[in-house]
């Protein structure tokens, strides 16, 4: 493996002699190809790179093996030095935040508001990437307990939702929302669902195997209210090992 010290603009030989041929070979054609795509001559690269004309030419016979001026080459050529030697580029690292787990999703199961407990000191936190489209937005997560998204979201997960008031968004068809339903002004159902419009109405659709779970009719009961708490913007899940 090539490794390049962008410092000492050089780089180091560490081949495998089985595969030194067929990487001299990728070099150079490499170069070669690119020199010649670009119009250039081995006489006016070289000026470029401050050598002589002698030295690309060895570089594309293969005659050198590790050109010291790989990185000005590569520059010239308008590619990275890592691109010409094939090392492949290095995995950009994701900015990571700890968002709050703000309560739990599960269809049919109403639960006396008087009853959640809401001590954020004691909420468990979770790692998501940032996604700067909702940098703007309330973020939080919810632990997602039975099945009736469970074409998307297994038990145990968590789904990472932005805040509906924050978010400034409009609904879309196919949105997936964190929804309340409350009914006699006291019990509460947290559950996650599609948004969907059909016969000019408006509905929340499960994704389950489970056929007991079946889609609501926003502004269908008028003894339950339904508000619409977040959008579901991502997905996480814990592995034992």
């Amino acid at each position: 493996m090539f490794v390049v010290d962008r410092q000492q603009q050089n780089c180091n030989a560490d081949i495998n002699p089985t595969n030194y041929l067929a990487y001299m070979e990728s070099l150079a054609t490499k170069i070669k190809s690119i020199r010649v795509t670009l119009g250039l001559s081995q006489s006016e690269v070289a000026r470029r790179v401050g050598v002589k004309p002698q030295a690309i030419q060895s570089v594309e016979s293969g005659r050198i093996k590790s050109p010291k001026f790989i990185v000005e080459l590569a520059n010239v050529l308008g590619v990275s030095a890592e691109s010409l030697l094939g090392i492949p580029p290095r995995p950009q690292e994701i900015p990571i935040q700890q968002i709050r787990v703000e309560g739990t999703s599960q269809a049919g199961a109403f639960i006396d508001i008087s009853l959640i407990e809401d001590d954020e000191h004691e909420r468990k936190t979770i790692p998501v990437p940032i996604n700067q489209k909702y940098a703007h937005a309330h973020q939080y997560a919810l632990l997602v307990a039975g099945d009736s998204m469970n074409k998307r979201f297994n038990a145990e997960s968590y789904v990472h939702c932005a805040e509906w008031g924050s978010l400034g968004k409009e609904l879309k068809v196919g949105m997936i929302l964190h929804v309340e339903r409350i009914k006699a002004a006291s019990m509460v159902e947290t559950t996650i669902k599609i948004y969907a419009e059909r016969d000019g109405k408006m509905w929340l659709d499960p994704d389950s195997t489970n056929t007991k779970h079946l889609p609501i009719e926003i502004n269908g009961g008028l003894d339950t209210e339904i508000l619409i708490k977040g959008a579901v913007i991502g997905s996480y899940v814990e592995y034992e090992i």
